[in-house]
């Protein structure tokens, strides 16, 4: 197993902790990771039980003063709105 497919097991693993919200609570927290990076993370995550969610949350604000937390902040929050709309739609 190369280093790039351990990466990608380990991305695959950390979105494994993104929970599902309700859609308008995605696009709300979607809208506050843009604003506030990492904040809307970690509410997702309380609001989810997901550790893992709030822990990348925490970083994301750690880091959202070298631009790499906020965009991540970013892709983080589109992914819990997408998850969110995608799980409500399936039920």
């Amino acid at each position: 197993m190369g280093l790039g497919s351990a990466r990608l097991t380990l991305f695959k693993q950390w979105l494994f902790h993104i929970p599902s919200v309700g859609k308008t609570a995605g696009i709300i927290l979607f809208i506050v990771n843009i604003i506030l990076p990492g904040i809307g993370s970690i509410i997702a995550g309380l609001i989810g039980g997901s550790r893992g969610c709030c822990l990348a949350g925490l970083i994301q604000l750690l880091t959202c003063f070298f631009v790499v937390g906020w965009i991540w902040s970013i892709f983080w929050g589109w992914k819990i709105y997408k998850k969110s709309a995608s799980f409500l739609s399936l039920g």
